[in-house]
């Protein structure tokens, strides 16, 4: 319904996909969890399918040491059980690489182009990476998803759907009780050709 609203087909035909490491609370245990090198944290990993409006297609928690091209593998055999419309997958260049590519092809006919940033010392608005990293800065704003305190990696795709939940059932809200925009700033504006 959402991405009707936005003017698009109700089933995706392209997919962004991404990882984000959260550290692990106490209660969660260690055949769980793992150390991610690159970040040092130890915790757990959310691979993250998102549509090109950065709706949640497909999650999948595993630990922080599995590798990006290992949690895409999982998430593409999700997203193939549930999309049978996804023909791209946009990445960024940890998931480069001639395996993970016909992995892909094979098991869900996705093509994966990996989108690499022009100048990596300097900050910049990645084409279609922003939005799986704007749907990240969404997640992070419920506490419960800041760091990961379930013990068991079903508990926690479970809170990220909640969340999403929430945030897709508000944005719905809103497009159903379409009301007029609230003046802020004084009175309107005459149109250039009537001012005098």
């Amino acid at each position: 319904m959402l991405r009707q609203h936005q003017g698009r087909a109700a089933q995706p035909s392209a997919c962004i996909v991404d990882s984000q490491i959260v550290r692990a609370h106490d209660t969660v245990s260690k055949k769980t969890s793992g150390y991610h090198g690159g970040k040092k944290i130890t915790g757990r990993g959310r691979h993250l399918a998102v549509d090109a409006e950065g709706w949640l297609l497909a999650l999948v928690v595993t630990a922080a040491s599995i590798s990006d091209k290992a949690g895409a593998k999982l998430l593409l055999i999700k997203l193939f059980d549930l999309f049978s419309t996804l023909k791209i997958m946009w990445a960024d260049s940890g998931y480069d690489g001639a395996p993970l590519a016909r992995y892909a092809r094979a098991v869900a006919a996705i093509t994966v182009e990996v989108v690499k940033r022009t100048s990596p010392h300097s900050f910049q608005v990645v084409r279609r990476r922003w939005v799986v990293e704007r749907t990240f800065g969404w997640l992070m704003r419920w506490r419960r998803l800041v760091r990961d305190y379930e013990r068991r990696t079903e508990n926690h795709e479970a809170m990220v759907y909640w969340a999403t939940i929430f945030i897709m059932t508000r944005r719905l809200a809103r497009y159903e009780n379409q009301q007029p925009p609230i003046k802020r700033w004084g009175q309107d504006r005459k149109p250039a050709a009537q001012a005098t």
